[in-house]
């Protein structure tokens, strides 16, 4: 039966994720690309990396037992090494999958209570852990939700019989079933094939975990621990190499040690088989995939195994398929209840003070503005008051609401239950060790309260959660030491709360009071003097450092003496004393300051860029596809190119249209272009000093600048195109460039040897040169220089696809026996000994016109003034050669 009810539900699911279900759960897809590639266990900033690791993942950690993704980087930050060894343990495919889940979850819990991060909560539950295993290894782990697998399993009427490899005689026996232990083998490793299967798993205690024993945290506790907290365990997970202040053993779990709850293996190895038969489903419907194929697009995990899409199928089957048969996956109760109140009686109700008082609609405000479903402790610990206080007001506002309106209440025993399911729509959450409901408003209540202005409402009251306040700073750093001009964009660094000497910093409680989000402003001291980036908070001390991330690096710094000399910031705490690092700036100075900043550094507007592709590549350049590929290919490996040809093959515009067709787009702001000539210097291009009327002053260079908008941008490429690159001194213009510039070198910092600054050159930056191969008066490219780019000749397009169009569209017999007769001319000039292709004639002397234009005149004027020209320079000492092609070039014309 599950098959044919499968495949309708499969049909309702493809419809909807052709139209928009794909871009409401794309997050899944980035979730999971997102963690692989920002994971590296070994990491200095080992929390910084998991922090960004799980950046997107919230939603896909709120299981059934309320488990938050971002607990586990919170608790990294205290422990770093003990939780480095916790997912080396956890991704170890080496060992049994139950015992690394049960290991790390028991763990994460120790650590926790012995720091006291989260008092009183469990911070890892099983769950959330096979979701940190599905994030590392999609292609062999599902995303398991227990609410989705209980309802997809009792919607498909999935029977255990209808799968491959299993004795229908024996499926409901407790003790096993063997194709369920042959499968959880194959997933899950020798240690799940004991484990029995039944079709009603979760009759027993509902939907409860039995993973809170409190055996289980004491016969898994640790023998002794470290002064630093490091936990040392006799029992649990394997050794990790190379870590002596974090011990585990290397037998896995002792005789006498429990293991993992028995629900929980039989809830996921029920779901995998599941799960599977789905999966199978998928795989046979070829012209689904290639449209889900299609949807992928780079910031997506390619789910190769189908895996993330089975999962997000699953999910809809379990809620949006059985919300359109009045049915709620997620249990929202109670259930065929409605007390019929309209939008506008809600509306009614709002504006009336008697039922919907000063309270009750400041209750209505914070659940507006927390946007999710939640509890009243929820409400308590983000807006302030207690939770008893939004149970009363709740309690009082709903029996005002029967009592105005008569309307039915729920037949619920328990008399809050059926007051509350008046305003809300609840469930029962077991978050950690409480059990708590959490309520949404009805629709039409929730309807009605867009009508209703609320924003006079004050929200936070009594206490104001730090996470919702942002504070501003600026934070003062040695560039030869430390500094924001150093660090790439999303890049984190460790600031210590101490100097060399183990003293605390000036202003030591601006340390303690900048909180994870604040806005820094960063400054450099000596030589720059310069507010050179902007950044956040990523982290809050942690007695040791404080955690900083670049969002931002500004092109045009700002000297100190503007900021200085501005009457709006002249009694900042940073004027005060500077010898400080991290000082206060309050809202009127940070804006003030922003102003300068946005002034000398636009945001960019990327609101209407057109569109360019490789086919708008190939019809306005003159080149074959295949001569299109190959130099895209170097560009891309070498990250530097020069495009070398004689005069008139257009090398600057195809330069610009090369980054066009690479970009995908015809953003100009992305293009940096630059002419070098005799006189052009390294302080031009990248940095030096420059007189001022008090003395002299670091400028930064066009490079230099470039450099750092495109490291603001690491996801988008950029390209520096240099015209007439051979004409300039290579070694005195690049400097230490010659390295940096490198492919294997970029996004590393090296020092200047101008300043001793720390600088890098990113990878996202690509460096186009154009050299003119026909110019005798120019020496050859350095060889240093050379071995850094890539050379592609370009040559002229006569033959190309795109110039035979072009010369069509025009129909002029004048023009193609003139195109004819260049041809034949190069044909001779690249035979000429002393000549050579290098010094053909190009194409682009003759583009750019239209049939109405393309008169007689024109073309006779290409060849007095710009073909017979050169000719004379390449025949100088032939004049009767130069006179015969001057007459047959004429002779084309008449």
């Amino acid at each position: 039966m599950y098959n044919d009810k499968l495949e309708e539900y499969l049909a309702q699911y493809k419809k909807r994720f052709v139209s928009y279900g794909f871009r409401e759960a794309k997050y899944k897809w980035q979730a999971v690309k997102n963690f692989n590639e920002a994971w590296d266990p070994q990491a200095f900033d080992f929390a910084g990396m998991l922090k960004k690791a799980l950046e997107g993942t919230d939603k896909l950690f709120r299981t059934e037992a309320g488990i938050e993704g971002f607990n586990i980087a919170e608790l990294a930050r205290i422990a770093t090494d003990d939780v480095r060894a916790m997912f080396d343990n956890l991704f170890d495919e080496e060992r049994d999958v139950f015992r690394r889940i049960r290991d790390f979850s028991n763990y994460a819990n120790i650590i926790n209570e012995k720091n006291a991060v989260r008092r009183n909560m469990r911070i890892a539950g099983p769950y959330a852990v096979s979701v940190l295993l599905w994030l590392r290894y999609p292609e062999k782990y599902y995303h398991y939700s227990l609410g989705e697998i209980k309802w997809a399993y009792d919607h498909l009427g999935f029977n255990h019989a209808d799968m491959p490899g299993t004795d229908p005689d024996i499926v409901g026996s407790p003790a096993s079933t063997q194709g369920a232990q042959n499968r959880g083998t194959d997933l899950y490793g020798p240690g799940a094939s004991t484990i029995g299967l039944r079709d009603s798993l979760w009759n027993r205690a509902g939907m409860s975990l039995n993973v809170n024993n409190p055996a289980y945290a004491r016969n898994s506790a640790p023998a002794a621990s470290s002064g630093n907290g490091n936990v040392n365990a006799q029992n649990g997970a394997s050794a990790t190499a190379g870590r002596t202040d974090t011990t585990w053993t290397q037998n896995g779990a002792s005789a006498n040690e429990p293991d993992i709850d028995n629900d929980f293996k039989e809830n996921l190895l029920t779901g995998n088989l599941l799960y599977d038969a789905v999966r199978r489903a998928l795989k046979a419907d070829k012209a689904f995939l290639e449209v889900y194929s299609a949807k992928l697009d780079s910031s997506c995990a390619q789910d190769t195994e189908l895996r993330i899409l089975t999962s997000d199928v699953c999910s809809y089957i379990a809620s949006d398929f059985c919300e359109s048969e009045g049915k709620d996956a997620v249990r929202w109760l109670p259930a065929g209840y409605d007390p019929e109140i309209t939008k506008e009686q809600w509306i009614e109700l709002l504006h009336d003070g008697s039922v919907f008082d000063e309270e009750a609609l400041a209750v209505m405000a914070r659940l507006k503005d927390n946007r999710d479903p939640a509890s009243c402790n929820d409400l308590a610990q983000y807006y302030g008051k207690t939770k008893h206080y939004y149970n009363t007001q709740i309690t009082a506002l709903s029996k005002r609401i029967i009592e105005r309106t008569a309307c039915a209440v729920p037949d619920i025993e328990d008399s809050f239950s059926k007051l509350c399911s008046v305003v809300f729509e609840w469930r029962i959450s077991r978050e950690f060790d409480d059990v708590n409901m959490l309520w949404k408003l009805r629709p039409e209540l929730d309807e009605a309260l867009d009508h209703i202005d609320l924003s006079g409402i004050e929200l936070y009251i009594d206490v104001i959660p730090r996470s919702r306040i942002k504070n501003y700073w600026l934070l003062n750093t040695n560039p030869k030491v430390w500094g924001f001009s150093h660090a790439a964009v999303g890049e984190v660094k460790a600031f210590s709360l101490y100097n060399d000497n183990g003293y605390k910093r000036r202003i030591f409680d601006n340390f303690l009071n900048a909180k994870e989000g604040d806005i820094v402003i960063g400054y450099e001291g000596h030589p720059s003097n310069q507010i050179v980036g902007l950044g956040r908070v990523s982290a809050v001390h942690d007695d040791k450092y404080i955690y900083f991330e670049k969002t931002e690096g500004l092109a045009s710094p700002i000297e100190y003496a503007v900021i200085r000399n501005n009457p709006e910031l002249g009694k900042m705490e940073f004027f005060k004393n500077m010898q400080g690092s991290l000082f206060k700036v309050n809202q009127g100075e940070y804006d003030r300051i922003m102003d300068i900043i946005r002034e000398e550094n636009p945001l960019r507007d990327r609101s209407a860029i057109p569109k360019y592709t490789k086919a708008d590549f190939l019809n306005e350049v003159y080149m074959s596809e295949s001569a299109y590929d190959e130099l895209v290919e170097v560009l891309k490996t070498k990250k530097n190119i020069i495009l070398q040809g004689a005069p008139g093959v257009g090398k600057t515009f195809t330069a610009n249209r090369l980054a066009y067709s690479m970009m995908g787009e015809k953003d100009s702001s992305r293009i940096e272009f630059v002419q070098f000539h005799q006189n052009y210097s390294y302080e031009d291009f990248m940095l030096g000093y420059r007189p001022t009327d008090s003395g002299f002053e670091l400028k930064y260079g066009i490079f230099y600048r470039f450099c750092l908008l495109a490291g603001n941008e690491p996801d988008k490429d950029h390209f520096f195109i240099i015209d007439e690159i051979n004409r300039g001194n290579m070694s005195r213009i690049f400097g230490e460039l010659l390295m940096m510039i490198e492919a294997d070198y970029r996004g590393t910092n090296t020092t200047l040897s101008y300043n001793g600054l720390s600088f890098m050159v990113p990878k996202n930056l690509y460096i186009i040169g154009m050299m003119n191969t026909a110019d005798r008066s120019l020496a050859l490219i350095d060889y240093a220089l050379r071995r850094r780019f890539g050379f592609y000749e370009i040559k002229p397009g006569f033959t190309s696809d795109g110039f035979i169009r072009y010369r069509m569209s025009l129909a002029n017999p004048q023009f193609d026996r003139l195109i004819a007769k260049v041809v034949e001319l190069n044909r001779v000039i690249e035979a000429d000994p002393s000549l050579g292709r290098g010094f053909c004639i190009g194409h682009s002397y003759f583009c750019g016109r239209k049939a109405e234009n393309c008169t007689t005149e024109w073309l006779r004027s290409v060849i007095d003034y710009d073909i017979v020209p050169t000719l004379r320079e390449y025949w100088f000492d032939e004049p009767q050669k130069v006179a015969k092609w001057e007459k047959d070039l004429h002779d084309q014309v008449i």
